[in-house]
């Protein structure tokens, strides 16, 4: 038994980290690179992931 969480819904960062599973709704997010980038950059970006997040929730299976 894993001690990891299990989610039905998985919004991978690389393309690479993409196992498939069956059942399993997979979501390609295109987020900017913030290496190097300036704090009010950075904070767009979370931002706008957290965005995604909130309007992911209500989707998702109790």
């Amino acid at each position: 038994m894993s001690s990891t969480p299990s989610a039905n819904c998985r919004a991978p960062l690389k393309v690479r980290d993409r196992p498939r599973h069956a059942r399993r709704r997979y979501l390609n997010w295109p987020v900017a690179d913030p290496d190097g980038a300036a704090v009010a950059v950075v904070r767009d970006i979370r931002d706008a992931i957290d965005a995604r997040n909130t309007e992911l929730l209500p989707s998702l299976p109790a």
